[in-house]
């Protein structure tokens, strides 16, 4: 390895849904299956953000809606990497709550 290569620093990125203006989380704050409501730092527009692992593959899959997500959207939210369903039973869906 060359010394003046820097290591790769794994974050956590996501585009904002309104403007796709791209936010990095470098210290991976959000937590994981928890609804999340944020600004964008670009246009100012509130969106909401999930946080899923696929269970068929272990990716870690970023959700973005520009509003509150519907039961059906959330249920048909896919792995990017796989295609998995990411949220396949009711039960997953009352553990994410209506956010903070």
């Amino acid at each position: 390895m060359d010394l003046d290569d820097s290591p790769k620093i794994a974050c956590l990125s996501f585009a904002c849904p309104h403007c796709s203006a791209v936010e990095v989380d470098d210290f991976e704050v959000l937590e994981a299956d928890e609804m999340h409501v944020l600004r964008c730092g670009a246009c100012r527009n509130r969106f909401h953000l999930l946080i899923a692992e696929c269970d068929y593959c272990g990716e870690e899959c970023v959700l973005t809606w520009p509003a509150v997500p519907t039961p059906s959207q959330i249920r048909s939210a896919a792995c990017s990497r796989c295609g998995w369903r990411l949220f396949d039973h009711a039960e997953d869906l009352r553990d994410l709550g209506s956010g903070r």
